[in-house]
């Protein structure tokens, strides 16, 4: 569009960025050389020269004189209400259809997502430097607030007396400070700290914000130190519980030895609490045998430990480990699990993410352009654990360099798992853990899924675990398979459980906190053992197939050892039926009805039926062998017969007696051999012939012996005949 116009905002990189972008490409632009958080009044004067143009470009502009309400005036932003846009840069770039370069990009994200956006693209230490360098130069910050900065205290509450607080904020960051704040006497900024919890202790003050949920939270006016501890205090209260499940089956012989070096612990199950009383009694005493009875090991966690789900789009997600735990079946069967807790982030679209994002374990797609666009979409930039002074950091850019993982399978396994139980395993599900969740929700929106839940697009997302766009597009379907997948007994009451192959998860309002517990314990022991049933049955039909590979005719097949594993395969296959796979786990009619649902959507039934049929098919088809190798023994007698009847006949009728001195033994010899290779030719060639071929290499081998043998004895009975005969 020829006839538009860009108006600037508050100088800093972006700023600098967006103005060459726009004399690149021949644009209009106003700039002022206006300080961060511009207003519209600053440049009204301006504007009225521009407002008959076709198009009006505002960027990053507060709107105090109402100029927004125009139709040919659009706004570009990415701060306050705008916070789920792009940065500006990306947006100016989509509108003049530019491809953003390798630093433009890094400029976009430092603007968006600050330094901690720039760790997670990858980006080295020095390019984060140099970025910020450069960043607090377009802002005009002075030499003599570099100097200040550089000389400061550095502490988590900072009072700095200059207009620029970015030479310090940079220093605390870099100098591994993540929470901090910083104020003067006109201002106060708080960097790192949940932006939706500040909003709500300072609802009614005015704000801005920026950056992601921990992104900074700024009050134009100077906060006494006991207002800032109190708000960096807060009264926590959870407001949702994620638990994510790793199930895999152990490689390593030394596994527990390895794990209890890397600070994991045995456990014992004991009822210490009315938690664990009302976990424990909730399950029919056979299901608490293999629920309870299983080996049992945690983490010894530091307190504060935390786990962080950090995203491309710059938003930070810190959940509280409450345990890291794994759990040890029969069969080299394992779990891990992180219980996790949220105290933070209580918008709806939040939990969805943290459910998707953070049960991740490696990248689900990779392109030639970019190895890791899966970030764009279900890919978290980096997991991060943070265990006191220790941090276990995955940011999948060891995918960069080398994605063979046929080569190396062990790079599916991510540093937050391998750091703490080695990467000698074999994962069963994919790049995804099971979820189990539940959200403490406002009154509003639990309203909203008591009136339609069916066609509530947030309930299918979390049902399903979808951080961003719902993963169906068709409203029939959708409508069918979320009825399925919801739990709805409770549903006047506000709450709601739903399943899925993947999750299970539930949703109440303050009324139904209660249900968090419920949600940590029996939920989650339920959807341990659904998930056990999955990776058994996968356990023994894989050494079904191990078996079946051993069926080659070339190499011989040893029936005798094929019947004893096939026999172990089908006994542990039993045990597993009778003591481990339950119909029904418990007499509470709510966990009766749920339980059923989970074994529905795990397609349990049919995996059971299958594992059935295969299992009746592999004992059919070793009775067969066993049958063919009988046929072949009896063949094999009838071949031995049919060869020494000829040498029977001549001695028959020569007679050894009518043997006299003179004639030579070794006439008799040749006359029992000739007739016995006349033998040869009285039975069918082809009989021997395919014989050979069915039997094995050893068989082969000890027939020719047996015949050799034979032969040997006759002859030898010959020659002693012929000396005792007078």
């Amino acid at each position: 569009m020829a006839n538009r116009i860009f108006f600037l905002g508050g100088c800093d990189l972006e700023m600098c960025a967006i103005k060459r972008l726009l004399d690149k490409y021949g644009e209009k632009y106003v700039d002022k050389n206006l300080k961060w958080g511009a207003k519209t009044s600053q440049i009204l004067d301006e504007f009225e020269k521009y407002k008959n143009y076709d198009k009006i470009y505002l960027i990053e502009f507060e709107d105090d004189a109402g100029v927004l309400k125009w139709e040919n005036v659009e706004h570009i932003d990415h701060h306050n209400e705008n916070s789920d846009k792009p940065s500006s840069l990306e947006q100016l770039a989509y509108i003049l259809g530019h491809k953003l370069s390798r630093f433009e990009k890094a400029v976009a994200l430092n603007d968006k997502g600050y330094i901690p956006a720039l760790n997670c693209a990858c980006i080295g230490k020095s390019d984060i430097q140099r970025i910020r360098k450069l960043d607090r130069k377009c802002q005009g910050v002075t030499k003599e607030e570099e100097e200040a900065a550089a000389k400061a205290e550095l502490k988590e509450i900072n009072y700095f007396p200059y207009e620029h607080f970015s030479p310090l904020s940079d220093r605390l960051y870099m100098e591994g400070f993540e929470k901090y704040v910083i104020y003067n006497d006109n201002l106060t900024m708080f960097y790192g700290y949940p932006v939706d919890r500040l909003k709500k202790i300072f609802k009614d003050k005015k704000f801005f914000c920026g950056g992601g949920t921990h992104g900074y939270f700024g009050i134009e006016e100077k906060l006494s130190e006991y207002e800032i501890k109190e708000a960096i205090k807060g009264q926590k209260k959870e407001i949702s519980t994620h638990t994510f499940i790793l199930p895999f089956f152990i490689k390593d012989k030394n596994f527990i030895e390895n794990i209890e070096k890397k600070g994991f612990e045995k456990k014992k199950y004991e009822i210490k609490s009315a938690e664990f009383y009302n976990e424990y009694i909730y399950f029919y005493p056979y299901t608490q045998k293999v629920l309870f009875g299983s080996k049992y090991y945690e983490l010894a966690l530091p307190e504060n430990s935390k786990y962080v789900i950090k995203l491309k789009s710059g938003d930070v997600y810190e959940l509280e480990i409450e345990d890291i735990a794994v759990r040890i079946f029969e069969n080299n069967i394992a779990m891990l699990s992180f219980h996790l807790n949220n105290y933070d982030y209580s918008d709806r679209n939040d939990i969805l993410k943290i459910n998707d994002f953070g049960r991740r374990i490696f990248p689900q797609y990779i392109t030639e352009e970019d190895i890791l666009a899966a970030k764009n979409t279900f890919l978290p930039n980096c997991i991060e654990l943070k265990l006191s002074e220790r941090i276990i950091k995955e940011d999948f850019c060891d995918f960069l360099q080398n994605y063979d993982i046929k080569n190396n399978p062990q790079k599916l396994i991510p540093r937050f798992i391998s750091e703490l139980i080695g990467d000698n395993l074999q994962m069963i599900l994919d790049d995804r853990m099971f979820v189990v969740s539940f959200y403490v929700a406002p009154a509003w929106l639990t309203e909203e899924l008591k009136k339609d839940y069916v066609h509530n697009d947030w309930w299918y997302k979390y049902v399903f675990v979808d951080g961003g766009d719902k993963t169906c597009q068709d409203d029939e379907f959708c409508t069918e398979v979320i009825k399925k997948a919801t739990y709805p007994r409770w549903r006047n009451y506000g709450t709601l459980w739903g399943v899925s192959r993947y999750s299970l998860v539930g949703v109440a309002n303050e009324g139904g906190r209660f249900l968090m517990a419920h949600a940590k314990n029996m939920y989650f022991q339920m959807a341990s053992l659904v998930l056990l049933y999955r990776s058994m049955i996968l356990n023994l039909s894989n050494q079904v197939k191990d078996l079946i590979d051993t069926f080659k005719e070339d190499d011989g097949i040893d029936l005798s050892k094929i019947r004893k594993n096939s026999k172990k395969i089908y006994r542990d296959y039993l045990k597993f039926l009778n003591g481990i796979f339950f119909k029904e786990i418990t007499a509470q009619e709510q966990g009766i009805e749920m339980y059923k649902m989970l074994l529905e959507v795990a397609d349990i039934k049919e995996i059971v039926e299958s594992f059935d049929r295969e299992m009746e098919e592999l004992d059919n088809y070793i009775d067969l062998l066993e049958e063919k190798e009988r046929n072949s023994s009896l063949e094999f007698l009838s071949i031995l017969g049919a060869l020494f009847l000829p040498p029977s006949l001549v001695i028959g009728i020569m007679g050894m007696n009518n043997i006299d001195a003179k004639t030579s033994w070794a006439v008799t010899v040749i006359a029992i051999l000739f007739s016995f290779l006349s033998g040869v030719f009285l039975i069918d060639a082809n009989k021997i012939t395919n014989y050979f071929k069915e039997i094995s290499h050893e068989r082969k081998v000890y027939t020719m012996i047996g015949v050799v043998i034979l032969f040997a004895v006759i002859t030898a009975l010959l020659i002693y005949a012929r000396k005792i005969t007078p």
